[in-house]
């Protein structure tokens, strides 16, 4: 029972479990019952693992997430620090495997928080899609070409009411063209947040290589320290996310 309860209200575990539920409830519903599921396995394993059973590698695949929709794919530039995240993962699951002893626990605990990171990568990589089919529909490179022919309309206009007509429609489209400027700087801090996590999990195979060659003790010590480091970045990407999803929304992005 004690094995049971120390599994429950494990840390590592109670964060996928509340990241899950956050994202499940604000915006990807499919994320809670993966969640749940996780968290319960992990629960699981970890008491058959203490029980003296070799517990299987447990992490969160990059390939959960949903993917590109049918309406266009993801930016190249995206797509690219999406493969190097899975690539790390791989990387990192292949030197869990290998690992002997009592060091698998340790790497374990790596591969959890980095699925979670990954997942979480995934989502703003598909909200970056659905910014940038928003601007391609709303035409925005054309914007300022518009604008600049109904000025022209505009000073050329000599009927009131055409002028009038003329001079609502330049300003929904100095609106529309406000709101897509404000998606485009959204689009590059997103794609910016990718970049930055596809490095730290880029650097974070060679920190688990590193644990390979050192003292147990020393290696559950800083395997701890990395879990930790990357629950902050976590954390702050969840926090980042749903201030692009507050700041696209007010924009006008559709879900």
């Amino acid at each position: 029972m004690k094995k049971l309860l120390k599994a429950i209200f494990k840390p590592l575990f109670l964060l996928v479990l509340l990241a899950a539920g956050i994202t499940g409830l604000t915006s990807a519903q499919w994320m809670l019952p993966l969640g749940v599921g996780v968290y319960f396995v992990s629960v699981i394993l970890t008491v058959l693992d203490d029980s003296g059973k070799k517990q299987p590698l447990l992490t969160i695949p990059l390939s959960s997430a949903p993917g590109p929709s049918a309406a266009g794919p993801i930016s190249p530039t995206i797509q690219g620090f999406l493969q190097q995240t899975k690539q790390a993962q791989k990387e990192l699951a292949a030197i869990t495997r290998s690992s002997k002893g009592g060091l698998t626990k340790p790497l374990q605990s790596l591969n959890a928080q980095v699925g979670i990171l990954a997942n979480q990568t995934q989502l703003l990589a598909h909200k970056s899609q659905a910014v940038e089919q928003h601007l391609a529909r709303q035409d925005f490179s054309q914007l300022p070409q518009k604008l600049a022919q109904l000025d022209q309309k505009i000073a050329a206009a000599r009927d009131p009411y055409a002028l009038q007509q003329l001079q609502n429609n330049r300003k929904a489209l100095v609106e529309t063209h406000q709101k897509c400027k404000i998606m485009e700087s959204c689009l590059l801090r997103i794609s910016e947040q990718i970049q930055n996590i596809a490095a730290n999990l880029a650097s974070l195979q060679l920190e688990a290589q590193k644990l390979t060659k050192v003292s147990l003790a020393e290696a559950e010590v800083s395997s701890q320290k990395i879990v930790d480091q990357l629950q902050a970045l976590s954390l702050d990407l969840e926090a980042f996310r749903n201030l692009m999803e507050k700041t696209l929304k007010e924009a006008g992005l559709e879900k």
